[in-house]
């Protein structure tokens, strides 16, 4: 029977650096999708003779061929391999050799610690890319710190694992040979004390034993900055603590960590917030700053603080909720479970016991910076609102199971007036004629007012108008105002309504017209640009008012400025005034 046409066989071939074949090398077959996301789709060693061979349906697939150098199982000293093969197609069968010699560039790393001594620890890329989002480790440095590794092109973080260490070499441009060495000094680093609370480890009293922390660190911007041990041996009774050195700059951490017995390597104790009870398991992330020195205790108990911005609330205010979630040792946490969606259900109820906002999600935020905004329902009661927030996540083992935490607000009813609009009837005014000035006034609070409105003319006062408005309602104001005895001139209208006692908000109890009225020569409306006033009345004036004659506030024409008596049509009157006031200037 023929083969069916959808399996292919893929062999993939890997060299060393010298030609020969690479061995028990780990190799990687992802399939990447039509979005471009690339799954881990088959894992191989290669031979002895530095061969694998994949059975694959048609597609599109990547490579990535790892072999550590000199890490657990082989010899310290051994030349280690991070090599990707970029995306091809498999349509049939076909041979995959990748061959460092024609698409790798060379990394040598040399390890000292803050004394300057060689380390033999182990080195691991983590890509500034989209691969690696862990570090691969690529080898050990040799008994004088040394170790050599050849990657495919790229720009890589190099992370130096060293059990009170964590140090990395940021944006190593690996598209060519490189060389770095780790020379830390006092300066560069500075000491995080790491500790088990005694609550989160359980054993045998008196039975001395192991523990291994392990540290992943996240940059603040979420993308993984390599790992670190540290380890420890203690009396289950006590903590459990160890020094981690640093480099500066802001991280996520996210502890492991493994109980073992000392006399006994195969027995693993409990630790209370694994689950399954094995040897590890992920903690909360922890948020720490690298380069200063810095003090973290893992356990204890958690504690939450819901609260809102403010304690009272009046009509169309915004209720800004803020959920701090803090273990007993004074740390922050924001996903409680390290990454994985951590919430909590947020009720709302008013006075009466309704139901405003149900089961909601809502995240704990770390910096304060996200809060939950609600919007009070402009019909509801007043009186106290209560805030509810189970915080539930599956880490909370850790701390004793999930939290209940609660907050109240009051609405309350008040005293609120502001002053929308103001608006002249026209925006060029003759000297000693007179302008109807209109404003729109509301009533925002809850409660019926009386007060006085003043309006000014550039800050001298021109008018008072007294008001009296229900709850809600709103009103226009109007009056005249007679230019008498001011002078030519630009003139600012505003004006400012009295803050009625224990008024919420007084700020916009003012309203200012941004567009000034010109108080001028009378008949001056015209000039070298039609309907904009020059300073002088002449024939221009006189020829745009006939042009306007007869026109009224509802002709399609209608200018305000040229209904100089302000009594609502353009005719003789108007045109009179300019000419007793022909030839004069401002």
């Amino acid at each position: 029977m023929a083969r069916s046409t959808t399996d292919y066989v893929v062999l993939v071939k890997t060299l060393k650096i010298n030609g020969s074949p690479l061995a028990t090398a780990s190799i990687i077959l992802d399939t990447v999708l039509e979005s471009g996301i690339e799954v881990t789709s088959q894992f191989a060693l290669s031979d002895q003779s530095g061969q694998a061979t994949f059975h694959v349906v048609e597609g599109n697939y990547s490579l990535q061929i790892e072999f550590p150098g000199g890490y657990w199982g082989w010899t310290s000293g051994a030349i280690g391999y991070y090599l990707v093969v970029e995306p091809f197609k498999v349509s049939s069968d076909m041979t995959v050799i990748v061959d460092p010699r024609i698409n790798a560039s060379r990394l040598s790393v040399d390890a000292f610690d803050l004394q300057g001594k060689p380390l033999n620890e182990r080195v691991s890329l983590s890509s500034l890319g989209k691969r690696l989002p862990h570090a691969h480790v690529v080898g050990n440095t040799e008994s004088w710190g040394n170790l050599v590794c050849y990657a495919t092109p790229g720009y890589y973080h190099v992370v130096l694992d060293v059990p009170t260490y964590l140090l990395w070499k940021r944006s190593v441009n690996l598209t060519k040979d490189v060389s770095v060495v780790f020379v830390p000094t006092p300066e560069d680093v500075a000491t995080l004390n790491l500790t088990v609370d005694p609550s989160a480890i359980s054993g045998i009293p008196g039975q001395d034993v192991w523990i291994n922390f392990y540290f992943d660190f996240y940059e603040s911007n979420g993308t993984f900055g390599g790992w670190a041990r540290s380890f420890c041996f203690t009396n289950p009774q006590f903590s459990a603590s160890q020094i981690v050195y640093v480099q500066s700059g802001f991280y996520n951490t996210k502890l492991r960590i493994e109980v073992s017995d000392m006399t006994d390597p195969g027995k693993n104790y409990r630790v209370q917030f694994v689950n399954p009870p094995l040897a590890t398991d992920y903690s909360p992330i922890l948020y720490i700053q690298g380069g200063v020195n810095s003090d973290v205790t893992f356990g204890g108990s958690l504690n939450a603080n819901l609260y809102t911005n403010a304690s009272t609330y009046s009509r169309s205010d915004s209720v800004m909720l803020f959920l701090n979630v803090t273990d007993s040792h004074g740390h922050r946490l924001s996903r409680l479970d390290g990454g994985e969606v951590t919430y909590g259900n947020l009720t709302i109820t008013d006075p009466s016991g309704n139901m405003v906002k149900d089961k909601m999600t809502f995240l704990p935020d770390t910096m304060n910076k996200n809060p939950y905004v609600f919007q009070i329902p402009y019909s509801s009661e007043f009186g106290a609102f209560i805030c509810s927030v189970e915080v539930d996540s599956p880490s909370l083992n850790f701390y004793g199971g999930k939290l209940l935490v609660n907050s109240t607000f009051i609405y309350q009813p008040t005293h609120d007036i502001a002053l929308t609009s103001i608006t002249p009837s026209k925006n060029v005014v003759a000297e000693g004629h007179s302008v109807s000035v209109n404003a729109t006034i509301l009533n925002q609070g809850d409660f019926s007012e009386t007060f006085d409105v003043t309006f000014y003319a550039n800050g001298t006062k021109i008018e008072t108008l007294p008001v009296a408005l229900e709850n809600g309602a709103s009103t226009n104001l109007s009056f005249t105002w007679n230019t008498s005895g001011f002078a030519y001139g630009n003139y600012t209208i505003s004006a400012v309504a009295d803050t009625v006692p224990n008024e919420a908000d007084a700020t916009d109890n003012n309203c200012t017209r941004n567009t000034p009225v010109h108080i001028g020569v009378p008949g001056d409306i015209s000039g070298p640009t039609l309907g904009v006033y020059d300073g002088k009345c002449d024939m221009r004036d006189v020829s745009y008012l006939i042009v306007r004659f007869n026109t009224k506030p509802d002709s399609a024409n209608w200018n305000a400025n040229t209904d100089i008596n302000n009594d609502a049509t353009v005719n003789m009157r108007d045109i009179s005034i300019a000419i007793l006031n022909f030839n004069q200037h401002e």
